[in-house]
């Protein structure tokens, strides 16, 4: 049976290996900022003399930890802003770090009073998580045909079919931003609001059946965002009329 989810869920679904309580990690990307001065109160009395034997007991070894706001860089003032205790470790096992990070949000709300959205716990591993960034494009001419070759139809289907919750395509290189040994991956990124809700396992069934009919391997992703012009001292863009051939760095 498919069910539609909030465009959030769906992600966090994707990423295996950051586990939230009491909700679902916010998605990437996130801008972190000092977490408030009652929480981290809060963290000192309470909950970091306990933290290494709520790891132990789960098999968890502790690599960081650390008390943040997250919010979202699209958002000058993020309504969603919340405080977030991060810990980084290496496992395996999501499911024993969901309990750590349910038993350590416990805590908050026992001997804190607080709850979300005052405060959550997410356990990761930043070394498997879904950490990736994007790369130039490879000037590979048999890469560039294939994107040629079903672009239209991308962007048929999504304007069609995704009109009111998807806000662009676009086509990037992707690969882990801790692991700068790899080879970036070709891939196609569909971009949609945050809120919106859809059977989203289905939605990408149908753009890797358009992405099938190429003969290269593309890979998909659906994020999280928009494209906008830049804003404050940064001019709008502008439409080149003298373009050089041989344009410099920056030009």
């Amino acid at each position: 049976m498919r069910i539609a989810k909030v465009f959030k869920k769906h992600v966090a679904s994707r990423d295996r290996f950051r586990k939230s309580a009491p909700s679902v990690p916010r998605p990437f990307p996130v801008k972190h900022s000092p977490g408030n001065i009652r929480i981290a109160k809060i963290f000192k009395e309470h909950v970091e003399d306990k933290l290494d034997n709520i790891l132990s007991t789960h098999n968890l070894r502790p690599v960081s930890v650390g008390l943040y706001r997250q919010a979202s860089p699209r958002e000058s003032n993020d309504p969603a802003e919340l405080n977030t205790l991060v810990v980084e470790t290496r496992s395996s096992n999501t499911k024993s770090m969901e309990a750590a990070a349910i038993e350590m949000c416990r805590l908050f709300e026992v001997h804190g009073e607080v709850s979300y959205p005052a405060i959550e716990v997410e356990v990761r591993d930043n070394q498997k998580m879904e950490y990736n960034v994007s790369r130039p494009f490879p000037d590979d001419a048999a890469l560039v045909a294939s994107i040629h070759s079903i672009k239209l139809e991308l962007f048929h289907h999504a304007r069609e079919l995704l009109a009111p919750f998807y806000t662009s395509i676009a086509f990037h290189s992707r690969m882990h931003k801790l692991r700068p040994h790899e080879k970036p991956k070709p891939t196609v990124i569909v971009l949609f609001r945050e809120k919106s809700v859809l059977e989203f396992n289905k939605v990408e069934g149908s753009f890797l059946n358009i992405l099938g009919k190429c003969d290269t391997d593309i890979n998909l992703k659906l994020l999280p965002g928009w494209l906008d012009f830049a804003s404050g001292s940064f001019p709008r863009p502008v439409r080149l009329t003298d373009a050089e051939k041989l344009p410099v760095n920056g030009s």
